[in-house]
């Protein structure tokens, strides 16, 4: 759109200078004797304005002045502006071109035509209130040559002598006319479609761009992660073997009896990504209960998070072969603990504590759930710039910027939920309440995820 702005202003300058060179020439045939072989012609075109050499004079100095404007608009102007210098122009054009036919037979002119150029370049160059405006302008000076022409077929506005016509040739001017508001109509509605359709095109590939580099990004994040724990199991393997020593000299000691439960804490968390690492590459997907995923979330957040004042509300489910579940792997409690992670952490800048709301909700095939948090005003602040750059809107797809973290918890989360045909959006209200939804599809008796 922008490049063809850009190419559209060249355009109407050219356009512009070619109107201001055929207004004078029209100025000067006022004044000019023309050989008798024209004589016919000339005083076909005489009698329809052009001894009226003032007017001719008149305009041609508009469009030079206009011309001179808009080159001069586009020196000086900054780059944002060339839409408005094409809407100028066009609306120029459309001024200058009306007055010029209304001197020169209006809508029997054969030169009427020539504004379908600027319908065209107004619906292919402008928005839709400005390209209608455009167009609601060439159209209300075609019904006054119309109505010029039927009320009035011996006036100078009918030109080639109108009044010698017959109602057969009234009613040929007057077709024009007909015929050239339809066609009108007709090249702004398709222009508009195919803007339309390519405005859409243009947005889904931007989509799929969004969602490369996105995918890029969660790559790299996971290589680097795996690199780092692979790395990690030596380290681990060594401490625990210098852990078994030191707990079989020293038994009784509560120091080493307390590095048991952090040293057995991590193992897990290695064999659980070991296997996390095997379903992603399967592409393994389990059928979760609900309950189950409501219990496992609770005990997560509490064994994570025991000094948060976690707020719940959770519908009531009866365990057994009827309760709903969602198509998942092991990934998704940890994508649902980061998110929970996230909001209690923000709340700490306003709240000795952490805390935070999470409601859970089944409605139709759609498990959802809120998790909600209010903010500090400096948070607000932060997030408020977010907003009006259009980053709220983006987070969990965009890595930004963390002050505690890498930023990039919500990216991965997000990711997640993805796999699972789930999504996460996010809004800050006027309060600062920070609230994040949670989206994902129930799945049928036999297994499979309604289309979503």
């Amino acid at each position: 759109m922008q490049q063809a702005t850009k190419t559209a202003n060249r355009y109407l300058s050219t356009l512009l200078a070619g109107t201001s060179a055929w207004l004078l020439v029209m100025a000067i045939l006022t004044h000019v004797q023309v050989p008798w072989a024209m004589a016919d012609t000339y005083q076909q075109l005489a009698s329809s304005g052009l001894h009226v050499s003032w007017r001719w004079w008149l305009l041609f100095g508009l469009s030079l002045t206009l011309l001179i404007t808009l080159l001069l608009l586009g020196r000086v102007a900054h780059s944002g502006s060339a839409d408005d210098r094409v809407f100028f122009g066009l609306l120029s054009l459309t001024v200058l071109w009306s007055a010029a036919l209304a001197m020169s037979g209006g809508g029997a002119n054969a030169a009427n035509a020539i504004q379908l150029i600027l319908i065209a370049a107004a619906f292919m160059t402008q928005g839709p209130g400005r390209a209608w405006f455009i167009f609601a302008l060439v159209i209300s000076v075609q019904i006054l040559f119309l109505l010029a022409m039927v009320l009035n077929p011996h006036s100078a506005h009918s030109a080639h002598d109108m009044g010698a016509a017959s109602d057969g040739g009234l009613l040929h001017f007057v077709g024009m006319s007909v015929t050239f508001m339809l066609a009108s109509l007709l090249l702004a509605l398709t222009i508009s479609h195919l803007q339309r359709s390519l405005q859409r095109q243009q947005h889904e590939a931007q989509q799929i761009r969004e969602a490369q580099l996105r995918q890029e990004q969660i790559l790299a994040m996971g290589t680097a992660s795996a690199q780092i724990t692979h790395e990690l199991a030596t380290p681990l393997a060594t401490i625990g073997l210098l852990y078994d020593e030191l707990e079989e000299m020293h038994p009784q000691d509560e120091a080493v009896r307390a590095l048991a439960p952090p040293i057995q804490q991590v193992k897990v968390l290695l064999d659980d990504l070991r296997a996390v690492a095997s379903q992603i590459q399967t592409q393994q997907q389990q059928a979760i209960a609900l309950d189950g995923l409501h219990r496992q979330l609770q005990q997560q957040v509490s064994l994570h998070f025991s000094a948060a004042q976690v707020m719940w509300s959770l519908p009531p489910l009866v365990p057994g072969p009827e309760t709903p579940r969602v198509m998942a792997d092991l990934t998704l409690v940890p994508a649902l603990l980061g998110l929970v992670r996230n909001a209690l952490e923000a709340s700490t800048d306003k709240h000795s504590e952490p805390s935070c709301s999470i409601d859970i909700s089944l409605e139709g095939d759609v498990w959802r759930m809120k998790i909600t948090n209010s903010t500090s005003s400096d948070a607000r602040t932060r997030l408020a710039e977010y907003e009006q750059q259009d980053l709220v809107r983006r987070m969990g797809r965009h890595a930004l910027y963390s002050e505690k973290g890498l930023g990039f918890g919500m990216v991965l989360s997000h990711a997640t939920l993805e796999r699972f045909q789930g999504d996460l959006r996010v809004q800050l209200d006027e309060h600062g309440v920070f609230t994040q939804w949670i989206r994902i599809p129930i799945a049928h008796s036999d297994g499979s995820q309604p289309s979503t």
